[in-house]
């Protein structure tokens, strides 16, 4: 038996007294550890419309392990003489995504926001054959806004 519990079984305790607290203490180790690698670059091209199209798009890659292309999005486009030029209101964004995944990420994440002030969406798919073409449509005429 120790002391303490001598002590306890000997005296009744009131709430007065004061009682010693023990504290432990953790020491945790974190060791960095590589997992991948990404790239973000910008590329610009020049697009020949009736006038000189500059377009800017922000590429997102993952390199390792393994060359994967997450996201393209275009940043804006403009004239060569630098006035604005967008296929849409001057409030439209768009992105090319080649995942699915990244795109239903993407849009989870704008409906997340509270107040996420979307007018409109537009969604297009380009397939690389017919085979879902029916089925794909099919659902986007049934979530289509009336």
């Amino acid at each position: 038996m120790t002391p303490l519990d001598e002590t306890l079984t000997s005296e009744v305790l009131t709430p007065e007294e004061a009682i010693q607290l023990l504290e432990e203490r953790l020491v945790v180790r974190s060791q960095k550890r590589k997992v991948g690698e990404i790239v973000v670059r910008k590329e610009i091209e020049t697009r020949m419309v009736e006038v000189p199209v500059r377009r800017e798009k922000l590429i997102v890659e993952r390199v390792e392990p393994g060359y994967e292309r997450i996201a393209e999005l275009n940043i804006g486009e403009s004239y060569v003489n630098g006035s604005t030029l967008n296929g849409h209101s001057a409030n439209t964004v768009s992105g090319e995504f080649h995942s699915p995944r990244v795109a239903r990420d993407l849009l989870d994440a704008i409906a997340r926001t509270p107040d996420h002030d979307c007018a409109d969406i537009r969604i297009e798919i380009t397939l690389k054959d017919s085979k879902h073409q029916e089925t794909y449509q099919s659902w986007f005429d049934r979530c289509r806004k009336s």
